[in-house]
């Protein structure tokens, strides 16, 4: 397998938006808009999000400092021109900010880029 980039923003809600708000629109509306666009469809190879569970964050306390985030949006593509040219996209800026301007504190929010090397892996079979 190629080795691709991954783009992680560790996203925190804005102040007075419901958990449950912040969850639904997130995985709902936004992750729409993300994906309705021409450059999403042509440079991501995957787009996942991480939502927290405050009760299993809670209990890793007790292990582990864990980090304050709300959730972790993970965009992974060829290569870091691909994953720039996505976030400074023209319709990417006049969709998708405006909309998490909604539910998301982007000044409290933070970015991390790179690869992966994975050093470990079982392929599961689904369930289902």
């Amino acid at each position: 397998m190629p080795q691709l980039v991954k783009l992680s923003l560790y996203i925190k809600r804005k102040e007075g938006v419901s958990m449950e708000f912040f969850h639904k629109h997130w995985s709902g509306e936004h992750a729409k808009i993300i994906m309705g666009l021409p450059i999403a469809q042509k440079v991501l190879v995957k787009y996942c999000q991480y939502h927290v569970n405050s009760q299993q964050l809670a209990a890793l306390s007790a292990i582990t400092k864990p980090v304050h985030f709300d959730g972790v949006a993970e965009f992974w593509g060829r290569s870091y021109e691909d994953l720039a040219a996505f976030i400074s996209d023209p319709e990417f800026i006049r969709l998708v900010w405006p909309d998490g301007e909604k539910f998301l504190d982007t000044a409290a929010s933070e970015a991390f880029i790179g690869y992966e090397a994975v050093k470990h892996e079982v392929k599961v079979e689904s369930e289902m």
